[in-house]
């Protein structure tokens, strides 16, 4: 996933891999000890980064790698 987008932060590469593991967004909240919010804008960029439309499922693109 790296390799293929470089611009990703630490945090969103562990948000990725979490989202490969299926884990839902307030679950993340509580491994990262932060506002589910937090884990939405996460989010947000990661589409952005990856170029991915509203109607792209993230945890199916995540299921890809």
């Amino acid at each position: 996933l790296l390799k293929d987008f470089p611009s990703l932060s630490q945090k969103e590469l562990k948000v990725c891999a979490l989202l490969r593991l299926n884990i839902q967004s307030k679950d993340m909240a509580a491994i990262f000890n932060v506002q589910p919010t937090t884990i939405e804008i996460y989010r947000y960029r990661i589409r952005k980064k990856l170029g991915l439309n509203t109607e792209d499922n993230l945890y199916r693109t995540m299921s890809h790698y």
